[in-house]
């Protein structure tokens, strides 16, 4: 009996306020929020350098330079390699009008993300300052809003905060470009809503355990604020849709909350029987969640949240597990920088990224050194990418409470703000703490129980440069390497050998690669390249950025437990102090360079290895002017043969190495003569060309 009042509940709640397709429990579109996003990213006012009264309703800014937002003031002299940027203060202005049917509701200030320090002003008042330059914040200006009037919006940003105190990161090996580089809204809520002041969060929190192919655990939080000058009784509706938007469950739960700013923590479980896993790049499944507040019978407040059900691990001989079964992470770092945009780049471009990404096979991404947009983490979601989330705290800690305590935050501003992101398997507190006077432990240790207090589900990780026994490697439950044997130092063999001495002496821990790489420039050419000196002089030939690579996976293809490698980088990004590889400013260490337009040879060693897509490609096609005559002609690919033709004339067909690979060496070719591999993968034919000059 109580079932089915439990069900004609339900029914009633569903019909009374879903739009229903007829005769089906479905929903005919994603329900509308009564909470407004209002993009007010066009038609800013800016003026590179610090102005007295800037924040004033009254002053002109008639002569300042008009932009749009996002927006950087460093495009171009931060990947110069002058070292040299601008580094703030600026300034930005807007006029909005409001409209007036939205009175005696709530507003605030959205920013994304503005590097490093955030003064907020409208109409001449101080909102409040954000430090940390990577996650969003908001300001709630209720009280200073005029509506259906003019309002003055004023942003002060500078991009080191030297003249207000050092925040994370101090230092690292990328340019810190400075504005406002992601998107401004205006948030405009109803007085009776979910959180909005929440660290910059969505303020509902997903949390699903005992997951299995069986069933899964769904927690659902979030804190109801009553901004009303009366008490209210309030329903917290949630509604769990799948994929074809069927609703699997909904749960109401109803409380009174106190006027003038009482709040309620809303707390509510169900039980998903048989749920849909997301299963990474195969079947990255997504379920979404709508948790509504409802008063006097009226959706007053709804934010709506992905929810992939997953379940993994973390095993010091297999690796890591995805859903029970051993998924082996091989990925990229990321960087968000573009060459002539900076950081303020828009969602083409991140997309963009993504599909090369994915071109290329990785099924990993360490989003590295710092909190990146949402709109990155909503792909990762989409297609299935498990993603190493980072805070910037890079390089130097500095013993202040400011410091730690920002340090802190930001950590806080990462985890809520993407709590719900299944993509996301790891939190890490930092990455190459410089172990000097102060030593970076207890800091790191501080960050560590942080991640502990706001997630239980997820461990934390370091990205670690350190000694096998540094203290450091231990702080968080979980250690990565950044590795660059036959690069920085060593040989690229020792790569190998060194795993294995880890994992002999520390067989109860976990291990993973964090970064490996080598530098690449695409006009750099060099048949059988010896190994750099130190990684720093100006010749950095594509032949030795192949060489690395090959060397590398071929050490991990073998590992399994190996918890995750990751390539640095995916793409060439600016670091203006840079002066290497007849590239200054730039990092060379991508599979692409930074203008996205030439994928590097490696880039299609690792898409024959990591893809069943049909790879045959010849390598250093760019060295177009030969002087030896033993030609070695090396071309990647998955095929089950690849035959070379020289001038029309077969050299011979090969199976490719366990690491696609085949190899003709020995050849004498003449000025101007076309190079032709014919690979046969699945009964369909395939095929590179090229032409050398001599």
């Amino acid at each position: 009996m109580k079932k089915k009042t439990r069900m004609k509940h339900v029914l009633a709640s569903i019909l009374l306020f879903l739009p229903l397709c007829q005769g089906c429990a479905s929903l005919n579109k994603e329900p509308e929020s009564p909470r407004k996003l209002i993009s007010i990213n066009e038609g800013w006012q800016f003026h590179k350098g610090d102005v007295a009264g800037a924040e004033a309703f009254a002053f002109s800014d008639a002569d300042w330079e008009r932009v749009d937002i996002p927006h950087t003031w460093n495009a171009l002299d931060g990947q110069n390699g002058k070292n040299d940027f601008w580094t703030g203060p600026s300034w930005y202005r807007r006029t909005i009008m409001v409209d007036g049917s939205d009175a005696g509701r709530e507003f605030w200030v959205q920013l994304d993300g503005a590097n490093l320090i955030t003064d907020v002003y409208v109409n001449g008042e101080h909102l409040g300052t954000h430090k940390g330059g990577y996650a969003g914040f908001r300001f709630n200006c209720t009280d200073q809003i005029k509506v259906g009037r003019e309002n003055v919006i004023a942003i002060k940003v500078e991009n080191f905060g030297r003249s207000k105190g050092p925040y994370a990161p101090i230092s690292a090996d990328f340019t810190f470009f400075g504005g406002v580089y992601r998107d401004v809204h205006l948030l405009v809520t109803d007085k009776l809503a979910i959180d909005a002041d929440d660290y910059g969060s969505s303020g509902v929190y997903l949390k699903q355990t005992r997951v299995s192919s069986d069933s899964a655990d769904l927690e659902i939080r979030c804190k109801v604020i009553n901004r009303y000058d009366t008490a209210h009784n309030v329903t917290c509706r949630t509604i769990l849709v799948d994929a074809d938007d069927k609703v699997i469950e909904v749960l109401t739960k109803t409380m009174q909350i106190f006027p003038n700013g009482g709040s309620y923590d809303f707390v509510q479980s169900m039980k998903v029987k048989k749920p849909h896993l997301w299963n990474g790049l195969a079947d990255p499944y997504l379920y979404r969640a709508y948790v509504q507040v409802i008063a006097d019978k009226k959706i007053v407040d709804m934010v709506s949240q992905p929810v992939g059900f997953r379940f993994f691990s973390m095993d010091p001989d297999k690796g890591f597990l995805l859903n029970g079964r051993p998924y082996k992470l091989r990925g990229v770092n990321r960087h968000q920088d573009r060459e002539n945009k900076g950081w303020a780049i828009s969602d083409a471009d991140m997309e963009e990224d993504f599909s090369l990404i994915r071109e290329m096979g990785a099924n990993t991404i360490r989003v590295a050194h710092y909190q990146q947009d949402q709109y990155w983490y909503d792909l990762c979601d989409k297609y299935g990418m498990v993603v190493w989330a980072e805070i910037p705290l890079v390089d130097t800690v500095i013993v202040s409470d400011d410091f730690y305590d920002n340090a802190k935050q930001q950590m806080r501003e990462l985890i809520r703000q993407n709590y719900n992101h299944p993509s996301i398997v790891t939190w890490s507190a930092g990455n190459e703490l410089h172990i000097k006077k102060p030593n970076p432990l207890e800091l790191l240790t501080e960050i560590s129980e942080v991640i502990k207090e706001e997630d239980t589900t997820r461990p934390s990780t370091y990205g670690s440069c350190h000694g096998d026994d540094s203290p450091l490697n231990f702080a968080t439950d979980l250690v990565a390497f950044n590795k660059y044997y036959g690069w920085y130092s060593h040989e690229l063999v020792h790569i190998g050998e060194w795993l294995d001495q880890w994992h002999k002496n520390h067989p109860d821990n976990m291990v993973g690669i964090s970064e490996y790489g080598a530098g690449g420039n695409v006009f750099h050419h060099q048949e059988n390249p010896p190994k750099p000196k130190g990684g720093g002089e100006p010749f950095m030939p594509e032949e030795y950025h192949c060489l690395y690579h090959e060397v590398y996976w071929n050490a991990f293809k073998s590992r399994d437990y190996l918890w995750g490698t990751w390539i640095w980088n995916m793409f060439d990004f600016a670091s203006d102090h840079r002066e290497f590889g007849e590239r200054h400013g730039i990092n060379l260490k991508g599979m692409v360079t930074y203008d996205r337009k030439i994928k590097k040879d490696s880039f299609f060693f690792y898409k024959a290895n990591w893809t069943d897509t049909p790879v045959v490609h010849i390598t250093s096609r760019r060295a177009m002017n030969r002087s030896n005559e033993n030609v070695e002609v090396k071309v990647y690919s998955n095929a089950e043969s690849v035959e070379l033709l020289v001038d029309g004339k077969s050299i011979g067909k090969q199976t490719p190495s366990d690491i696609m690979i085949c190899r003709w060496e020995g050849l004498d070719i003449a000025d101007g003569t076309p190079v032709k591999a014919t690979a046969v993968k699945d009964g369909a034919t395939y095929t590179d060309s090229i032409v050398w000059n001599r």
